[in-house]
């Protein structure tokens, strides 16, 4: 790569918690394949990570880039921060997620499931009374 990318990714080897952002370590994947620290910053250091997750960073325009030096920062700003981007999620999925963040994930685990369930309808009645 001669030319500035547009976008880095890499697999996460290392979380650190500072005080107010994640320092991650990542080991760089195609096509780039650089190594790279990245500090999240503001809303995005309350992301969920882990050691092994897949992630990659879409660089805004202004970004300075150094294959040499290769230490990024993700802010409200600047950048923006894809966790496991190979992963798809219709827009249905997401937008039904707002009120329950489990919500997705049990749709897409009982969707194949024929006809009336009537443990499914009581846990869904029990749910939307106590939340």
């Amino acid at each position: 790569w001669r030319h500035r990318p547009e976008w880095i990714r890499g697999r996460v080897r290392s979380v650190k918690r500072l005080s107010d952002e994640l320092e991650l370590d990542c080991a760089g994947l195609e096509p780039c394949g650089w190594n790279f620290v990245c500090r999240l910053c503001d809303s995005w250091s309350e992301t969920r990570l882990h050691t092994g997750d897949t992630v990659q960073i879409v660089l805004s325009p202004e970004t300075p880039w150094q294959p040499d030096h290769p230490e990024l920062s993700v802010t409200d700003q600047q950048n923006y921060f894809v966790l496991l981007p190979d992963q798809l999620l219709s827009a249905t999925a997401v937008v039904a997620s707002l009120g329950c963040v489990r919500r997705s994930v049990l749709d897409s685990m009982y969707t194949s499931l024929e006809g009336e369930n009537k443990v499914m309808l009581l846990g869904s009645v029990v749910h939307q009374l106590f939340q």
